[in-house]
């Protein structure tokens, strides 16, 4: 290899056993319905950059884009090959039942974003592996070959996180303003909850119940009377 160009592939290979094609991680994020997916960028964020306002905001802005692209499982899953300690891509070398992993400098500094999300909607290794490296290097072998996963990673990383309380704030704003904006009448408390959990996924219903319900719902819409009783 060139003294300038930059190992991208660690060269020690692993079993494929114990990992999935990057594609069906890719599948079930596509299957998610939006509010799932949204919560899954808010806890990564979280998670990853609540000590990097600057960065949280960036990162922010990019799903939000993503998002209106229509882009964000994708979008999800280069953030967590990003993120140290989510995803980790391997190559895998058919016929033998090695994979190889590819380093994550790939994926934010290598890479241009339309190359990352290819590679991830194609399930293939970057081509940039096999163009920009000689034919005898491991990089150039791996080019465009099948991306995976460790399952172990895809199961946590497709895991609802409990929201934040800044979470279930914004969810339970969001479903007062348009409730308000569609019926004078006060909201049911268990019409709520069920609009919570459903809106804000990882808050339970008891989650709700005893502590959204009394702290964000409105004083009018928790004065409820007394129940008529008939004689």
């Amino acid at each position: 290899m060139s003294d300038h160009l930059v190992p991208l592939v660690n060269p020690e290979p692993r079993s494929v056993r114990g990992m999935e094609p990057i594609s069906a991680l890719l599948q079930r994020l596509e299957a998610l319905p939006l509010p799932r997916l949204r919560a899954l960028g808010r806890a990564l964020v979280q998670k990853h950059y609540a000590s990097s306002p600057a960065v949280k905001q960036k990162v922010e802005r990019d799903l939000a884009d993503a998002e209106q692209d229509g882009d964000l499982p994708r979008f999800l899953i280069l953030e967590g090959l990003i993120m140290e300690g989510e995803l980790t891509a391997h190559v895998y070398h058919p016929p033998s039942e090695n994979c190889f992993e590819v380093r994550r400098v790939v994926w934010h500094s290598v890479l241009r974003l339309d190359q990352a999300l290819g590679a991830i909607e194609h399930g293939r290794a970057p081509r940039v592996l096999r163009d920009a490296y000689p034919a005898q290097s491991i990089e150039h072998e791996l080019g465009n070959r099948p991306l995976f996963v460790l399952k172990s990673q895809s199961k946590s990383f497709l895991r609802t996180r409990p929201p934040s309380e800044a979470d279930v704030l914004r969810a339970a704003q969001e479903i007062v303003r348009e409730h308000k904006k569609s019926s004078r009448e006060p909201m049911r408390r268990r019409d709520f909850v069920v609009a919570l959990v459903e809106r804000c996924p990882g808050c339970s219903p008891h989650r709700a119940q005893t502590r959204a319900w009394p702290a964000f719902a409105p004083k009018t819409w928790r004065k409820g009377g007394r129940r008529r009783t008939h004689t």
